[in-house]
């Protein structure tokens, strides 16, 4: 239906997990200041057309749209640049992204993966800046949302969650807090995680069974991943993302 709406002229096909969708040019967004994808194989810097039942918005934007550029997300100021150039500190608070390369040391998926403490225990975990949760009428009035409402969060597999839930009692619990495709799933609210020494908190993550990351996501990372840390965490800080150079930079709101 967007791609109808704004009259995106149908440029070719791609093949998916499931049949063939149509590809579109990425033009009338980068005329308005918004870059394109890098022209990787699979979609040749085009953007796919699927079946609006399969998108939870407009479109989605993913890691090939990221790769290969320098991002300056800032969250408290709700701003999103590329950066021609980064050149961080030696005292700047960087970490290294982990990601995916092939035999031949190339580079062959654009997932980032970073480590976060928490509760003292180091986790790796993905880097999500789009990791959503759709409230319930369990969680809705806690977050001052109607029902339905989708917020920024992030996840954790069901063993490190219940293993937060045994440690910690008096971090709050939400059961049936977000509405998932045929069910629904708990969310924790963890009182602090750190990222490249800063200290953030509190922070919600929602639960997902272990295969979630076990089994699907860890295959897309270099490293299993345990969780994906998202917008309920990266809304403390001001993120530079350097996929070029794979490393990423944190200022938190307490330091700004």
């Amino acid at each position: 239906m967007t791609a109808d709406s704004l009259k995106l002229a149908k440029t070719g096909k791609v093949k998916g997990d499931v049949g063939e969708f149509a590809l579109v040019d990425f033009a009338p967004f980068a005329a308005a200041g918004i870059p394109s994808p890098a022209p990787e194989k699979w979609l040749q810097g085009k953007l796919a057309v699927v079946p609006d039942a399969q998108l939870p918005s407009d479109g989605f934007l993913g890691s090939r749209w990221f790769a290969g550029r320098i991002w300056e997300i800032d969250y408290p100021a709700a701003s999103l640049k590329v950066l021609q150039k980064w050149h961080p500190g030696k005292d700047e608070a960087c970490i290294e992204l982990g990601f995916r390369s092939g035999a031949d040391g190339k580079r062959n998926l654009d997932f980032p993966r970073v480590v976060v403490t928490v509760d003292g225990e180091p986790l790796d975990m993905l880097l999500d800046t789009g990791a959503t949760a759709q409230l319930s009428r369990t969680s809705a009035q806690g977050f001052s949302a109607s029902v339905g409402t989708k917020i920024g969060t992030s996840y954790v597999s069901k063993t490190i969650f219940d293993r937060w839930v045994a440690h910690h009692p008096e971090w709050k619990v939400i059961e049936g807090a977000e509405s998932v495709t045929g069910r629904s799933e708990p969310m924790i609210r963890v009182a602090d995680i750190t990222v490249a020494g800063e200290k953030v908190g509190p922070v919600w993550f929602a639960q997902r069974p272990d295969a979630n990351f076990r089994d699907f996501m860890s295959r897309m990372t270099d490293k299993p991943v345990v969780g994906a840390v998202g917008g309920s965490a990266l809304k403390y800080f001001r993120v530079v993302l350097d996929y070029p150079g794979g490393s990423a930079c944190f200022w938190s709101t307490a330091n700004r």
